[in-house]
Protein backbone atom coordinates (compact mmCIF):
# COMPACT_ATOMS: atom_id res chain seq x y z
CA UNK A 1 0.00 0.00 0.00
CA UNK A 2 1.52 3.17 -0.94
CA UNK A 3 2.09 5.89 1.80
CA UNK A 4 -0.31 7.77 0.27
CA UNK A 5 -3.03 5.75 0.65
CA UNK A 6 -2.00 4.60 4.43
CA UNK A 7 -1.98 8.02 5.56
CA UNK A 8 -5.74 8.63 3.90
CA UNK A 9 -6.42 5.36 5.76
CA UNK A 10 -5.08 6.31 9.00
CA UNK A 11 -7.50 9.40 8.85
CA UNK A 12 -10.32 8.29 7.59
CA UNK A 13 -9.93 5.66 10.84
CA UNK A 14 -8.92 8.18 13.25
CA UNK A 15 -12.28 10.19 12.30
CA UNK A 16 -14.15 7.50 12.44
CA UNK A 17 -12.84 7.09 15.96
CA UNK A 18 -13.46 10.54 17.32
CA UNK A 19 -17.06 10.44 15.69
CA UNK A 20 -18.11 7.15 17.45
CA UNK A 21 -16.06 8.36 20.73
CA UNK A 22 -17.96 11.61 20.41
CA UNK A 23 -21.30 10.22 19.90
CA UNK A 24 -20.85 7.57 22.85
CA UNK A 25 -20.09 11.20 24.82
CA UNK A 26 -23.05 12.68 23.74
CA UNK A 27 -25.31 9.92 25.02
CA UNK A 28 -24.66 11.02 28.51
CA UNK A 29 -25.59 14.48 28.04
CA UNK A 30 -28.97 13.65 26.41
CA UNK A 31 -30.09 11.69 29.73
CA UNK A 32 -33.76 13.04 30.55
CA UNK A 33 -32.49 12.90 34.49
CA UNK A 34 -32.40 16.37 35.65
CA UNK A 35 -30.17 15.87 39.05
CA UNK A 36 -30.51 19.76 39.82
CA UNK A 37 -34.06 19.89 40.13
CA UNK A 38 -34.00 16.25 41.56
CA UNK A 39 -32.16 17.87 44.45
CA UNK A 40 -34.69 21.14 44.67
CA UNK A 41 -37.41 19.00 45.04
CA UNK A 42 -36.06 16.76 47.44
CA UNK A 43 -35.22 19.53 49.57
CA UNK A 44 -38.75 20.98 49.19
CA UNK A 45 -40.30 17.52 50.19
CA UNK A 46 -37.99 17.07 53.45
CA UNK A 47 -38.39 20.42 54.25
CA UNK A 48 -42.35 19.77 54.73
CA UNK A 49 -42.07 16.06 55.70
CA UNK A 50 -43.31 16.80 59.08
CA UNK A 51 -44.87 20.42 59.01
CA UNK A 52 -49.02 21.49 58.13
CA UNK A 53 -48.01 22.78 54.02
CA UNK A 54 -50.92 20.83 52.00
CA UNK A 55 -49.97 21.28 48.73
CA UNK A 56 -46.63 23.12 46.54
CA UNK A 57 -46.85 25.05 43.38
CA UNK A 58 -45.13 23.50 40.86
CA UNK A 59 -44.58 26.53 39.32
CA UNK A 60 -42.66 27.73 41.94
CA UNK A 61 -40.39 24.83 41.64
CA UNK A 62 -40.09 23.79 38.11
CA UNK A 63 -40.49 27.74 36.01
CA UNK A 64 -43.39 28.07 34.04
CA UNK A 65 -42.45 26.58 30.85
CA UNK A 66 -44.07 23.05 31.59
CA UNK A 67 -47.14 21.87 30.51
CA UNK A 68 -47.31 18.61 32.33
CA UNK A 69 -46.18 17.07 35.62
CA UNK A 70 -46.72 13.26 35.95
CA UNK A 71 -46.02 10.44 38.78
CA UNK A 72 -44.24 7.42 37.46
CA UNK A 73 -44.68 4.53 40.39
CA UNK A 74 -41.62 2.59 41.23
CA UNK A 75 -43.58 -1.26 39.00
CA UNK A 76 -45.00 1.46 35.98
CA UNK A 77 -43.29 0.65 32.80
CA UNK A 78 -42.13 3.18 29.93
CA UNK A 79 -45.07 1.77 27.34
CA UNK A 80 -47.73 1.53 30.16
CA UNK A 81 -46.97 5.28 31.75
CA UNK A 82 -46.69 6.33 27.80
CA UNK A 83 -49.93 4.70 26.97
CA UNK A 84 -51.67 6.63 30.87
CA UNK A 85 -50.04 9.87 30.16
CA UNK A 86 -50.09 9.93 26.36
CA UNK A 87 -46.97 11.26 26.64
CA UNK A 88 -43.49 9.44 24.97
CA UNK A 89 -40.43 8.76 27.48
CA UNK A 90 -37.41 10.12 25.05
CA UNK A 91 -34.02 9.34 26.24
CA UNK A 92 -35.59 6.56 28.88
CA UNK A 93 -35.48 2.94 28.48
CA UNK A 94 -35.98 2.08 32.58
CA UNK A 95 -38.43 -0.26 33.72
CA UNK A 96 -40.63 2.25 36.31
CA UNK A 97 -38.16 4.09 38.46
CA UNK A 98 -35.23 1.67 37.71
CA UNK A 99 -36.12 0.79 41.57
CA UNK A 100 -38.79 0.07 43.80
CA UNK A 101 -37.31 2.41 45.75
CA UNK A 102 -38.05 5.69 43.77
CA UNK A 103 -41.02 7.24 42.32
CA UNK A 104 -40.14 9.30 39.24
CA UNK A 105 -41.77 12.89 38.68
CA UNK A 106 -41.84 13.65 35.13
CA UNK A 107 -42.05 16.94 33.75
CA UNK A 108 -43.45 17.69 30.08
CA UNK A 109 -42.08 21.38 28.61
CA UNK A 110 -43.70 23.08 26.22
CA UNK A 111 -40.59 22.93 24.08
CA UNK A 112 -41.67 19.18 23.51
CA UNK A 113 -38.84 18.05 25.47
CA UNK A 114 -38.92 15.72 28.87
CA UNK A 115 -36.93 15.26 32.13
CA UNK A 116 -37.56 12.94 35.43
CA UNK A 117 -36.14 13.60 38.61
CA UNK A 118 -36.50 10.45 40.91
CA UNK A 119 -38.33 10.67 44.35
CA UNK A 120 -36.60 8.16 47.19
CA UNK A 121 -39.71 6.87 48.74
CA UNK A 122 -38.74 5.83 52.30
CA UNK A 123 -35.50 8.71 53.01
CA UNK A 124 -37.54 11.37 50.97
CA UNK A 125 -41.69 10.44 50.73
CA UNK A 126 -43.80 8.29 48.94
CA UNK A 127 -46.70 8.65 46.35
CA UNK A 128 -50.34 8.89 48.30
CA UNK A 129 -51.99 5.60 48.05
CA UNK A 130 -55.26 5.84 45.51
CA UNK A 131 -57.81 7.62 47.17
CA UNK A 132 -60.93 7.92 45.41
CA UNK A 133 -62.59 10.58 47.28
CA UNK A 134 -60.09 12.43 46.40
CA UNK A 135 -59.87 12.49 42.66
CA UNK A 136 -56.52 11.73 41.91
CA UNK A 137 -55.10 11.81 38.85
CA UNK A 138 -51.20 10.35 37.13
CA UNK A 139 -50.40 13.82 36.24
CA UNK A 140 -51.17 17.47 36.11
CA UNK A 141 -51.25 20.97 34.35
CA UNK A 142 -50.70 24.54 34.50
CA UNK A 143 -54.09 24.92 35.08
CA UNK A 144 -53.77 22.85 38.74
CA UNK A 145 -50.33 23.20 39.14
CA UNK A 146 -50.26 21.58 42.47
CA UNK A 147 -48.62 19.19 44.24
CA UNK A 148 -50.81 17.94 47.16
CA UNK A 149 -49.23 16.32 50.27
CA UNK A 150 -50.98 14.54 52.97
CA UNK A 151 -50.72 12.39 56.18
CA UNK A 152 -51.17 9.05 55.67
CA UNK A 153 -50.95 6.40 58.04
CA UNK A 154 -48.61 8.59 59.94
CA UNK A 155 -46.49 9.55 56.62
CA UNK A 156 -46.89 12.58 54.80
CA UNK A 157 -47.00 11.86 50.54
CA UNK A 158 -47.22 13.59 47.64
CA UNK A 159 -50.05 13.32 45.05
CA UNK A 160 -52.03 15.09 42.26
CA UNK A 161 -55.49 16.03 42.17
CA UNK A 162 -58.05 16.45 38.89
CA UNK A 163 -58.60 20.16 38.15
CA UNK A 164 -60.08 21.52 40.52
Amino acid sequence: MKSENKSSVAILIAVVLLSTTAGLGCSSKTSPRDEQLERKIIDILLTHKSDDVSKIDMNKVVGSEWRKICIQGPYATKDWFERATGEKLHGYSGLGSDSEEFNNLWIFYKNDTSKFVQIPRGAVMDRFAEDLTLKQTLCTTTSNPFLYLKRQNGLKKFFFIEGE
